[in-house]
């Protein structure tokens, strides 16, 4: 879920104008801030987020999820 969520929004961005009329710019330029902001969330590196949304890359390594601790004591029967 988490890599095809940074395929796509790096779909979106990948054609973005960095010039031109400047609500076109000023509107793609908060895309790509949405769109690095998705792929930080999803377990990327700012650096690499950055990147990687300005450069119009494909794909970016995505660190599998860490592994979750269960945060409650396990619940004990009645007797």
């Amino acid at each position: 879920m988490r890599r095809h969520a940074t395929r796509r929004v790096l779909d979106a961005v990948r054609d973005a104008p960095d010039a031109g009329l400047t609500p076109t710019v000023t509107v793609w330029e908060s895309v790509r801030l949405v769109a690095r902001d998705v792929l930080v969330f999803a377990g990327v590196d700012d650096d690499t987020a950055e990147r990687a949304v300005h450069e119009g890359a494909v794909e970016v390594p995505v660190p599998d999820p860490p592994q979750q601790r269960r945060l409650l004591p396990a619940r004990r029967r009645r007797p």
